[in-house]
């Protein structure tokens, strides 16, 4: 085992994008909570809620992973002493079969990919070395009601050494088919990592990042369990899910059509508005978004911090990867 240094002109970037969208995500998952809030909550009750928070995050940092595949990073959760790890299946599905480890102390080991099903998005991972490793139990179910405070940790904008997973908590709005929602805000690089409760069990699995930051969604502990001996003996199975509609974008002067989304660490197009100016040029659902007025993208938000210094009639240019090959389209913008 050895520790890797990672520094570069690229990973510090990356803090301080990460940063700059982990603040702004906290401030609109505050923002989004204190609407719903009918009843503030007191003092003491808040003490009480912290101290919870503080003692289930010391427990679970520890077994906070990074999965790396040689071109970029997700997240995962260590859930037994062998080294038995849980994340999604978009993390690990492309990847080749042994990946890298990385622990938030520094440590780094092999792991090999042991199942999925990608129709919601779990996947199973196992560590080739013996343990013991630093683990968190996963709870029978999630018996959470809406409103209840929820944690969630991922190594956010990629794994850097001597950075403990940022923590970020928030509260759950709905439970949605086989989906957690919550206004935990999360970013690239967290995908695969946990959702606990205040008991420091893990309740879900990072799936997917709303545009917002203020609802996103992760896979229930309980679906994990409904497949987990399928998982385990190394079946591998189903398609990802492309979610059509797209959480709320931020407003700006002007308009282009095209909905954006997060995959891991990588951006795609979610979905076009019909007759928008993105349609008319060709751009569609799927397509990888490279770089936009060439600028390297990782989220709604930069395409719309874009779109806030335009006015109608001026052009963005928007560089897709489609069937691995580079398109460049011009969108005159309404």
């Amino acid at each position: 085992m050895a520790t890797v240094d990672l520094r570069s002109r690229k990973t510090n970037r990356m803090r301080v994008h990460a940063l700059r969208v982990l603040v702004l995500g906290l401030c609109l998952g505050w923002v989004c909570w204190a609407q719903a809030t009918e009843n503030p909550l007191t003092l003491r009750e808040l003490q009480d809620i912290q101290r919870r928070i503080e003692s289930a995050v010391s427990k679970s940092i520890p077994a906070v992973v990074a999965i790396s595949d040689g071109e970029g990073f997700g997240s995962g959760v260590v859930v037994n002493a062998d080294g038995l790890i849980l994340t999604a299946g978009h993390v690990v599905n492309a990847s080749r079969s042994d990946l890298e480890i990385f622990f938030p102390s520094g440590v780094t080991t092999a792991a090999r990919l042991v199942g999925y099903n990608l129709d919601i998005d779990a996947a199973i991972l196992q560590i080739t070395e013996k343990g013991p490793w630093p683990h968190v139990p996963i709870a029978r179910d999630c018996q959470l009601a809406k409103g209840d405070w929820v944690i969630c940790l991922g190594h956010s904008g990629g794994y850097e050494v001597g950075r403990k997973p940022p923590v970020r908590t928030g509260r759950l709005l709905e439970y949605r088919n086989h989906l957690l929602v919550t206004d935990a805000a999360l970013i690239g690089g967290d995908s695969g990592g946990p959702l606990l409760n205040l008991d420091a069990e893990v309740i879900g699995i990072h799936s997917s990042i709303g545009d917002m930051l203020c609802e996103n969604r992760h896979v229930q502990i309980s679906e994990f369990r409904r497949y987990w001996d399928r998982m385990v003996r190394g079946e591998r199975w189903g398609k990802l899910i492309e979610f059509k509609e797209p959480t709320p974008t931020p407003p700006s002067n002007v308009r282009c059509g095209v909905h954006l989304e997060l995959r891991g660490n990588q951006v795609y197009v979610a979905s076009v508005d019909a007759q928008s100016p993105a349609a008319r040029v060709g751009i569609r659902p799927g397509d990888r978004v490279r770089r936009i007025d060439g600028q390297e993208i990782s989220d709604s938000l930069g395409l719309h911090a874009i779109l806030n210094n335009k006015r109608p009639g001026n052009h963005v240019v928007f560089d897709v990867e489609r069937h691995g090959r580079l398109l460049s389209m011009r969108v005159t913008l309404e």
